[in-house]
């Protein structure tokens, strides 16, 4: 049994690097489609950030086989479900408020709030609800389902669990199929169909169920014949390298494009392969290292990287509020800076604030929980001080806290902070303040200001309805000609709560001003999408007062006058700059 939990001491490490993997794909994601990742990274498109949740999933089966099997009777199931909730909620809530406080939201969808504090948001088919607030949090309210649908898949025996495993792939792949059918009719356009193949706790129950599959099997093993340390450590390679090569096969046949454009496929379907494909790599990854003695399950189980594993879960709920924090914090299309070295500082942030969390939040909240279920009041009143003073005492402590505090002076040294939209409105001329574009958005107020390389544009707007459409920025000549544009934008609208005020911060650089006939910057809002009505194209909105062109569907937030005092605003700052 010491030999196994040194094994299990390995899959914990190996979620350390799922985790990280989560982060990275977060700061790589080409989240505005314009090319780059967070912070102007390179942008590489890249399944290993989502295939890494489904990893969780798997292992979650695995671990819980592996810890309940032939313990787990009908009359300990309420208790497995607390220890269960215990485990997972407190945290999830005290991230959900640090969130709610990071993000500075000036109104808050209740229903919204409750939804996601009974994790059940992954159930609910629009991405608006699935994501809100702490994003990544949509993958604790589909695990809490497979929490719920475990005891009915282990209790009754092996031999039932494979029965009903293999009928639930069968009705998955039934519901899938029927989503996707649902999907291609008009009457479900307003669903977010396609996401729900994404997030969907059923359609994403095989996964677990695969993970207590391994579990089954580990069980099952014949004792395992003696082998040399080189032996078991090749094995480990070779398994590790499916997870790249299969990711490689998908990428280099198109698989996920194929399943898309197939008769019988579709976006839904393609979607719902893109996250489980790999979930059978991954089953033989665990099944490999729960059972491998070699360098790298020895790396994985040690002490240090164990501990890292431990705080995973704390990781991934924390990374995701520590990005936007800093991405809104400061204006990064300004001064000089080394992308890589501000995504680093985001992961050591984010890597101390989860080892903080484990130790002053989650496992006190989840000791003093259990206590309480066992009538242990004076413990569970006195587990929080007592955790909180062990912490103070260890050099984890107080290395996080000079880590967070390096990081974030690295991060504010030479880098402006974003103006508030206080700032902005204050800043504004008359034409651009409260500007209403038809009956959905009102632009607040508007301002430009010259940048050594380049022209920052700051805007504040007020969402009164869906808009069903995408910002666009022009770059005219003074007959209203578009020679060069931005790239548009519309998740940052679909994503801003309606009557809430928020920024948003663009950079024209100074290659898109080189064409000197440009004397004018002017947006707008148009659309590619149908109206199921109509069967038409929804109209471009029309700005209600301003400086107006293209038939009063763009207002130009910088006219010709605006534009020759900011060029040589520019040129004196190049200039002292020489």
């Amino acid at each position: 049994m010491n030999a196994e939990k040194n094994h299990l001491g390995a899959l914990t490490g190996m979620r350390f690097f799922a985790a990280m993997a989560v982060v990275v794909g977060h700061l790589v994601a080409d989240h505005n489609l314009d090319g780059s990742g967070r912070f102007g990274l390179t942008s590489y498109t890249t399944v290993l950030g989502g295939a890494a949740v489904s990893f969780f999933f798997v292992l979650s089966g695995f671990i819980l086989t592996y810890v309940y099997k032939d313990q787990l009777t009908y009359t300990r199931v309420p208790k497995f479900y607390f220890k269960r909730w215990a485990r997972i909620w407190p945290l999830h809530f005290v991230c959900l408020i640090v969130t709610i406080y990071v993000v500075g939201m000036a109104t808050i969808d209740y229903e919204m709030l409750a939804v996601n504090l009974a994790l059940l948001q992954s159930w609910v088919p629009d991405s608006k609800w699935v994501f809100s607030f702490n994003g990544v949090s949509w993958s604790i309210s589909t695990e809490m389902f497979f929490y719920f649908m475990f005891p009915f898949f282990l209790i009754g025996g092996q031999k039932r669990f494979w029965i009903k495993y293999v009928l639930l792939w069968l009705v998955v792949l039934a519901a899938v199929k029927g989503i996707q059918i649902l999907d291609n009719q008009p009457a479900w356009a307003s669903y977010d169909l396609e996401r729900v193949c994404h997030v969907n706790p059923f359609l994403r129950l095989p996964e677990f169920c695969t993970g207590m599959g391994v579990g089954f099997i580990f069980f099952n093993r014949e004792s395992q014949r003696s082998r040399s340390s080189f032996t078991h450590s090749v094995v480990e390679i070779t398994v590790l390298l499916l997870i790249p090569g299969f990711s490689w096969v998908m990428r280099e046949y198109r698989v996920v494009g194929e399943v898309r454009h197939a008769d019988w496929g579709g976006p839904a379907m393609a979607l719902w392969v893109q996250y489980t494909a790999m979930v059978f790599v991954f089953a033989i990854v665990i099944y490999v290292f729960s059972r491998s003695q070699g360098i790298l399950s020895k790396f994985l189980g040690s002490r240090a990287v164990v501990f890292l594993g431990e705080i995973s879960f704390a990781l991934y709920m924390i990374h995701w509020t520590v990005i936007i924090a800093v991405e809104r914090q400061y204006d990064w299309s300004l001064a000089n800076y080394s992308p890589l070295a501000v995504a680093g500082c985001v992961i050591v942030m984010s890597v101390s604030l989860a080892a903080l969390l484990y130790k002053l939040v989650e496992m006190p909240a989840k000791n003093a929980l259990l206590s309480l279920y066992s009538r242990q009041f004076k413990k569970a009143a006195m587990t929080f001080p007592l955790e909180w003073y062990r912490c103070l005492k260890t050099p984890v402590f107080w290395s996080c806290w000079i880590l967070l505090a390096g990081c974030a002076l690295m991060i504010d040294f030479n880098h402006q902070p974003i103006s508030t939209a206080d700032d902005i409105i204050k800043a504004s001329h008359a034409p651009y303040r409260d500007v209403e574009f038809g009956n959905h958005i009102r632009l607040i107020g508007a301002e430009a200001a010259a940048m050594k390389d380049g022209i920052r544009l700051g805007l504040v707007w007020r969402k009164q309805k869906d808009l069903e459409r995408t910002r666009f920025l022009h770059l005219c000549d003074e007959d209203g000609k578009v020679l060069g544009q931005l790239s548009p934008e519309k998740k940052l609208f679909d994503r801003a709560n309606s009557s809430e005020l928020f920024v948003e911060t663009l950079f024209v650089p100074n290659d898109k001003l080189s064409d000197t006939r440009i004397v004018s910057v002017g947006i707008g809002f148009y659309s590619e999408k149908e109206n199921p009505e109509t069967g038409r194209v929804y109209p471009m909105l029309v700005a209600k007062k301003g400086p107006v062109g293209m038939d009063r569907c763009r207002l130009n937030i910088v006219v010709p006058e605006q534009m020759n005092n900011l060029r040589k605003e520019m040129a004196k700052l190049n200039k002292q700059k020489k």
